[in-house]
């Protein structure tokens, strides 16, 4: 079975791959610098990105990171407020982050947003 990132490159798809490598990047630098909660921030919105493609909010999130400014990780969860439990799931699985993982990020983001509910379980 072919990595991740070699899939990606197979199809082509250069602004996905890009966009995993900042993603790999901007992990690693979080995780070398104690931060996990910066780290799993970076891998699900990483994540959707890279499945979902970038948007305006998500490229200043990774500038925040890059520039170790302390609201990278309030940027990181909201670049992908409003995204569906499932979209984070099934991105999640697919970095191997876990389920478990991609629920605390989506309450996370809700809380981050106003929004202090419980999403709802998705069936396994």
């Amino acid at each position: 079975m072919r990595s991740g990132l070699a899939q990606l490159v197979a199809l082509g798809d250069t602004a996905a791959v890009a966009e995993l490598a900042d993603t790999i990047t901007l992990s690693a630098l979080a995780q070398g610098a104690g931060q996990q909660e910066l780290a799993e921030a970076v891998w699900i919105a990483g994540a959707h990105a890279v499945g979902w493609g970038s948007s305006d909010a998500h490229g200043r999130a990774k500038d925040l990171a890059f520039a170790g400014a302390p609201e990278a990780i309030e940027a990181m969860r909201t670049s992908v407020a409003g995204t569906h439990l499932s979209a984070l799931i099934a991105a999640s699985i697919l970095f191997g982050i876990g389920v478990r993982q991609a629920r605390k990020a989506q309450v996370q983001v809700q809380r981050s947003i106003g929004k202090s509910r419980e999403p709802s379980r998705a069936r396994r």
